[in-house]
């Protein structure tokens, strides 16, 4: 299960605390991964900072604290630069942070992260995909939208293939080409 979302995004902020419920819950099979998307130049910044911090192996201890600069005290971060000033002395310095997102692995997982979107055809967060092979999206609540992607992880495990995904809630299958 991949989450597709952006600190910059209200709703993914307000989604995360189910999510991270969620995925405590799963069984060992059930790997979860999140993808930060870059869908502006000022979310392509958090997402860089997303993938810096996990390469310095911070993510987790910045996760809520971005969520929280952003959405509880209005805090923007126009570049990288202010980001490092913000994770300054949090279990990192300003130069190891710059150093990290501006280093090779992390411009390689920004366009992974770009050639996922695409492949799956994203265009909003928070979206759920499942398999690579379904999206999830919000549109009938984050509850449902997680009873559909457990629905989902049932009918993976039994390698059963859905005959129509429309009664599920929000799933579409995934195509390898985004719809014009």
């Amino acid at each position: 299960v991949q989450e597709v979302f952006s600190y910059a995004c209200v709703h993914c902020r307000n989604f995360d605390p189910l999510i991270e419920e969620w995925q405590a819950n799963q069984a060992d099979d059930v790997t979860f991964e999140r993808i930060p998307a870059a869908f502006s130049p000022a979310w392509a910044v958090l997402a860089q900072a997303y993938h810096a911090l996990d390469t310095l192996g911070i993510r987790e201890r910045h996760h809520e604290r971005l969520f929280a600069a952003i959405h509880d005290t209005g805090r923007q971060f126009v570049n990288i630069e202010e980001l490092a000033e913000f994770v300054d002395g949090f279990g990192t310095t300003s130069d190891a942070f710059l150093a990290a997102a501006r280093g090779p692995a992390v411009a390689q997982r920004m366009r992974q992260n770009e050639r996922s979107l695409s492949t799956l055809g994203i265009t909003g967060v928070p979206t759920l995909s499942v398999g690579g092979r379904y999206l999830v999206g919000m549109n009938e609540g984050r509850k449902t939208a997680l009873d559909t992607v457990d629905q989902l992880i049932a009918q993976e495990r039994a390698g059963a293939t859905p005959v129509d995904a429309t009664p599920v809630g929000a799933t579409q299958p995934v195509s390898s080409t985004p719809s014009p």
